[in-house]
């Protein structure tokens, strides 16, 4: 469900005719499930043969695993980071519809590498990354500065 909004502002209605294989129940109850997580905003409201018709998109923006807890369960987990991957493929796509996009001048890049490090050494790599992200929050918009799109994952080898 969460791939059918990539890029798309969708109706129930329009989203069941795009997943045709899934009950109207289930689309529902998803849909619920997915707006109170947070993951789904509803954008418009417009009455329809006497209900009313909820417009939905993805929240972009929204910090993905923000608080790891004892409620993350696999599934919970899955989800947000599917959302985490439909909001980069969004964002990469958006970035791609711009005439000529100059990838170098931009600094696109997309790396992943594999680091052997202790316990201790990953939480002082993360500890920086977060002093440096953080530096960066606090910068305000104005001219010269252009928004850009960070996004990192980190994912223990379980072998």
């Amino acid at each position: 469900m969460i791939r059918a909004f990539i890029g798309r502002k969708l109706t129930a209605q329009q989203l069941s005719e795009l997943l045709s294989d899934v009950p109207q129940a289930t689309l529902y109850r998803h849909l619920k499930k997915l707006q109170r997580s947070g993951i789904l905003r509803v954008i418009q409201k417009r009455p329809i043969r006497g209900a009313l018709e909820r417009v939905y998109t993805l929240v972009e923006g929204k910090e993905i695993l923000p608080h790891l807890s004892d409620q993350l369960t696999e599934d919970n987990c899955m989800q947000d980071f599917l959302l985490f991957l439909a909001n980069l493929q969004s964002d990469f796509e958006r970035y791609l519809q711009q005439s000529n996009p100059d990838f170098k001048k931009d600094g696109v890049h997309c790396q992943q590498v594999h680091v052997h490090l202790s316990d201790e050494e990953f939480k002082k790599l993360w500890n920086k990354w977060n002093e440096l992200i953080s530096e960066a929050l606090h910068k305000e918009p104005r001219p010269g500065r252009r928004t850009r799109i960070l996004s990192m994952v980190v994912i223990p080898d379980p072998y």
